[in-house]
């Protein structure tokens, strides 16, 4: 099938038909895998926030996929005869039926998937997986959800401008830091802006986090710290092949330097300290990549430093109006005589 005679419509609508049937049918599968492994179970302020067993249902499809090959077959056909099919439908889609390497009534199909600095061999069931990871996360008509934004990132990079606020082809480079509490999202010029964590942290892994805090910064939901980001858009490559080390896109260090600037100017003009953390690349949506089929994202990270002697407790302060201009006023003329 041709893009040009693609119906995305009747695509989105029929994958999203399979994918509640085989959410129904695999489940079983699913339980009985996760009996037999011990499964790490994640409580924040008494609410069960364990993530998706992403990896978990990936093994599931595997399992499935090879249970001729290891005497199983009756034990996964009524599996297989849901997940085959939803298989068909998905590689229907004329930027994966391009790059996959089997034809798609037979076994798997495996291709290349390439992202911002890393590359790697997937297979049309871990893109399923992904789907249903997605899926757990929204509500309403979540499996056509899902599937319109997988269509949204197989389609080609938009011409609008980035907005780290956007879609999941938000991307952005990032310097994380503590010390002040930033309410709301600041634009400091054209490719740079301050945002609080609550609308950061979709770019950065909870574990991360922890571990690069002072201890206790949970009590007020992080709301101490904040990231200098520079926003873009990105698109996922699908390939019929690839290589781990092929070329990665590169941050460049002068966004990172001016960055720091920022910081000890806002620092000066509120007369409180502001520790950078860490400088990230590369960042991209957590959905985005669970979409994809990827529990985990290239690490990104480029530097960390430590808040150590910073008690995560205390409330930080409010970012004020006025110490903002003071800054932003300094930061504009850095490259001046002045």
């Amino acid at each position: 099938m041709t893009a040009k005679g693609f119906d995305v419509g009747a695509w989105i609508e029929r994958l999203a038909a399979a994918l509640v049937e085989l959410e129904e049918v695999e489940r079983p599968y699913l339980h009985s895998y996760q009996q037999q492994k011990t499964r790490k179970v994640v409580i924040v302020n008494g609410k069960d926030t364990t993530p998706f067993p992403l990896d978990d249902l990936r093994m599931v499809y595997s399992s499935a996929r090879y249970s001729e090959r290891f005497g199983q077959d009756a034990e996964y056909a009524r599996l297989r005869s849901v997940l085959d099919p939803t298989r068909h439908i998905l590689l229907s889609h004329p930027e994966l039926e391009r790059v996959a390497v089997a034809g798609r009534t037979v076994g798997e199909n495996n291709f290349w998937l390439r992202m911002l600095d890393s590359g790697t061999s997937i297979s049309a069931g871990d893109l399923i997986a992904g789907l249903m990871a997605r899926a757990a996360e929204i509500s309403g008509d979540r499996f056509r959800v899902a599937a319109g934004e997988l269509n949204d990132l197989l389609l080609p990079k938009r011409e609008k401008p980035p907005d780290v606020l956007g879609n999941l082809d938000a991307a952005c480079d990032a310097l994380l830091f503590f010390g002040l509490t930033v309410p709301e999202r600041i634009d400091v010029e054209a490719g740079m802006t301050i945002l609080p964590f609550r609308k950061f942290r979709r770019f950065v892994e909870r574990e991360l986090v922890d571990e690069l805090t002072p201890s206790g910064l949970g009590v007020h939901d992080w709301r101490s710290l904040g990231a200098v980001v520079r926003p873009y858009r990105w698109r996922p490559r699908f390939q019929r092949a690839g290589r781990v080390n092929e070329p990665s896109r590169h941050p460049g260090e002068r966004f990172f330097v001016d960055a720091r600037t920022l910081l000890d100017l806002i620092a000066v003009s509120h007369e409180a300290p502001v520790v950078p953390l860490a400088s990230m690349c590369n960042r991209i949506d957590l959905s985005a990549g669970q979409l994809l089929g990827r529990s985990k994202i290239g690490s990104g990270v480029l530097g960390t430093w430590s808040a150590g002697g910073l008690d995560g407790f205390s409330e930080m302060p409010m970012i004020s109006p006025e110490g903002v201009d003071e800054a932003l006023e300094a930061f504009r003329n850095r490259r001046s005589v002045r």
